[in-house]
């Protein structure tokens, strides 16, 4: 279907950002804000500012139908236990 992957990638974003609106609920949290797709914001990084009290995160988000395509979650996670070498 066409747009298929785009809302794929889209909602894969959410899930990414639903981690960070979590601690925007989470008394004593120091997450001041949130925004998607914020181009005024931050032009080139434009998936999700996460603005703290502190300081601010933009997050690049990435999805790929599988694993053997570049981008994927297995290339920028290491497996559950398993340490990334200095």
């Amino acid at each position: 279907m066409p747009g298929s992957e785009a809302q794929a990638g889209f909602y894969y974003q959410n899930i990414v950002g639903g981690h960070y609106a979590l601690d925007l609920i989470e008394f004593g949290s120091r997450l001041r804000s949130l925004t998607f797709d914020n181009f005024a914001r931050a032009k080139h990084i434009d998936d999700i500012v996460a603005e703290f009290a502190d300081r601010t995160v933009f997050v690049q988000v990435k999805w790929a139908h599988d694993d053997s395509s570049a981008g994927t979650k297995r290339e920028t996670v290491p497996k559950t236990g398993v340490k990334k070498q200095p």
